[in-house]
């Protein structure tokens, strides 16, 4: 049985054309949240990560945001969320 991962690194795009933000992450395939504003994506997240993470690994989450700083990743990654048993 795979265990979820236990954090989420989220890539953000943006379509300035039609005004929108996309976050996808390449730790959680099918991970993808797309809204106007910032405050959006970072409302939605985590109950997307907690959904998606339940219906692939059949276990319940929360996700919470910590600073990328904080897990060495590159400047690059916007957003990374940490998981823990709900």
């Amino acid at each position: 049985m795979r265990s979820y991962p236990e954090t989420v690194r989220i890539s953000l795009s943006r379509n300035r054309a039609a005004g929108l933000i996309a976050a996808s992450s390449p730790d959680l395939p099918g991970l993808l949240v797309v809204a106007g504003t910032m405050d959006e994506i970072d409302d939605r997240l985590p109950s997307a990560i907690a959904q998606i993470v339940e219906a692939q690994f059949s276990v319940k989450v929360r996700a919470e945001p910590i600073e990328s700083s904080d897990v060495g990743f590159a400047p690059i990654v916007e957003r990374v969320m940490e998981l823990a048993a709900a």
